[in-house]
């Protein structure tokens, strides 16, 4: 009976080990998020737990694949850079540790002067726009100042599992284990 209380302890124990292992792998994944701001788009790179990656390469591609651009992140893991052409741009994330992550830029998310065929001046613009456009315009300016909040809201559910979920977890074992024994007990 001591044997078999010894091997149900040490089977605890390695399960505990195991979840806290598996909390510490998955704290580690890589996010990378990119917003329009005005003629510049802004890059921002963080491991999953909100933690800025740092000085890392970020690779901007055109559609077609072709590489237009090299930056490296900032302390805070930020990028910015001048929207280099009209079309949709893919932004990959080489951080110094081997993860990869990428984000698509759609062109439709351009400010509306990017994606004008036939540029002309603001005020030839501003008394051509129909209602149609002019719901286009206010929701491309809306998009643009609520990237940053929908940037926040995107790490908030991409962030991992709280103290309280771990205890929780740990507590679930626990009481699964204490099952466990009440029945053999009744067994004999």
């Amino acid at each position: 009976m001591f044997n078999k209380l010894n091997q149900s302890i040490l089977l605890l124990l390695l399960l505990a080990v195991l979840l806290f292992l598996t909390s510490a792998v998955l704290a580690h994944g890589v996010h990378l998020d990119a917003y329009v701001e005005g003629n510049k788009i802004i890059a921002e790179a963080s491991f999953s737990d909100g933690a800025a990656i740092k000085n890392s390469e970020i690779n901007i591609y055109d559609e077609h694949g072709y590489l237009l651009n090299t930056f490296q992140t900032d302390e805070n893991g930020i990028v910015e850079f001048k929207i280099p052409v009209l079309e949709d741009l893919k932004l990959v994330l080489n951080d110094n540790l081997g993860h990869q992550a990428q984000y698509i830029v759609k062109r439709s998310k351009l400010p509306a002067e990017f994606q004008s065929s036939n540029p002309g001046s603001k005020m030839e613009a501003a008394n051509a726009v129909t209602e149609e456009q002019l719901r286009k315009i206010v929701s491309e300016e809306l998009d643009k100042k609520l990237a940053p909040i929908n940037h926040d809201l995107d790490q908030l559910s991409n962030s991992g599992p709280g103290m309280t979920e771990i205890i929780g977890g740990i507590g679930y074992i626990f009481g699964l284990m204490g099952l466990y024994f009440y029945f053999k007990k009744r067994e004999n």
